[in-house]
C-alpha cells in the first residue's frame, strides 16, 4: 500500500512475504533479512488529536539487520546496523546498532551482536543460491 518509489532495498537483502505501508520512505540496507509476516508501517493517526489526523514517518533499516517472523515496525523507527528484532516483537522506538530486542513493546534483551558482521543472508536460500553465489 502506498507509493512504490518510497521503497529502496540494498543488495543481497532478503525480504520475505512482508506487508509495508509506503506512505513515507522505507530504506532497507544491504545484507538485511526480513522474515515472513513482518509488517512495516510508515503512517498512523494521532490519537490525541480530536480530528484524528494522519501522520507519516520514514522507516530506516540499516545493513545486516535481522527481523524475525511476524514482527511489526512502527513509523519513524530506525533499526541500527546489525540490530536483531525478535519474532512477533512490536518496535515503536529506534534500536541501536547491534542491539537485540524482543517483546511487545520491544525491549532490549541485554545481548549484543558482534560488530564484525560479514555474511550474506541470501546465501542460505537454496532456491536463490545458483544465481547469487559464483562458482
Amino acid at each position: 500500500m502506498g507509493r512504490k518509489n518510497n521503497l529502496s532495498v540494498g543488495k543481497f537483502s532478503f525480504v520475505g512475504r512482508v506487508s509495508m505501508s509506503l506512505h513515507d520512505e522505507v530504506r532497507i540496507g544491504q545484507y538485511v533479512c526480513i522474515n515472513d509476516g513482518v509488517e512495516i508501517l510508515t503512517a498512523s493517526h494521532d490519537v490525541a488529536d480530536p480530528r484524528w489526523t494522519q501522520f507519516s514517518r520514514p522507516v530506516v533499516i540499516e545493513d545486516y539487520v535481522w527481523i524475525g517472523i511476524g514482527a511489526m515496525i512502527l513509523p519513524g523507527v530506525t533499526l541500527g546496523r546489525g540490530a536483531v528484532v525478535g519474532a512477533r516483537a512490536v518496535v515503536g522506538r529506534s534500536v541501536a546498532p547491534g542491539e537485540i530486542v524482543a517483546g511487545n513493546p520491544a525491549r532490549p534483551t541485554g545481548k549484543k551482536r558482534s560488530e564484525q558482521l560479514n555474511y550474506n543472508p541470501c546465501e542460505y536460500l537454496a532456491a536463490n543460491r545458483a544465481w547469487l553465489v559464483e562458482g
